[in-house]
């Protein structure tokens, strides 16, 4: 008995030991990490295959007058408030933007100081800004809508926007 103890002893470890390095094996053979910095901050990255969509960049093509990816953002970033500022990293910085809140399938943004965007960047820059960041910001998931917050003004308006109303603006443009 003592003897037939031992040895589910030794095979219970044999098999406990096989399966630790079998998970671990996987877990470093599916990991990629990487450092992304956004202003004076680095965000680890850390993607593991198959676990999250990618999630792309966009930005205003005069051309086309609609937004157009620009790349892909790191997964570590594929959360509302890593999104808005990296969104914010890529600008000049007079236009910044704060995180309020999810709800449902809105994302809702605040911008404090408007004047640039909205008295200061004309129309075409205004609705470069606003529809690119819709674009870049509906790349979450589950995120439909973006809920724009500031001081309305000569060039742009707050209020909800999705692709679809800048996809009709374009082409009620064309025509």
């Amino acid at each position: 008995m003592k003897q037939t103890l031992s040895r589910i002893c030794i095979l219970g470890a044999l098999v406990a030991g096989h399966l630790f390095t079998a998970c671990k094996k996987t877990e470093i053979d599916d990991t990629k990490n990487s450092e992304i910095t956004i202003g004076d901050s680095i965000i680890q990255d850390t993607v593991t295959a198959g676990v999250a969509k990618p999630i792309s960049y966009w930005v205003y093509d005069d051309a086309k007058e609609l937004p157009v990816e620009s790349g892909i953002v790191p997964a570590a970033i594929a959360k509302p408030e890593a999104l808005i500022g990296y969104i914010n990293s890529k600008g000049d910085g007079k236009i910044m933007m704060d995180f309020q809140k999810v709800s449902n399938d809105t994302i809702y943004v605040e911008i404090k100081k408007s004047t640039f965007l909205t008295q200061q960047a004309g129309s075409m820059g205004a609705d470069a800004f606003m529809s690119a960041t819709t674009f870049t910001l509906t790349e979450l998931e589950g995120i439909d809508y973006v809920n724009f917050d500031f001081k309305e003004g000569d060039h742009a308006t707050p209020g909800v926007y999705t692709r679809e109303y800048y996809i009709a603006k374009n082409k009620a443009t064309i025509k």
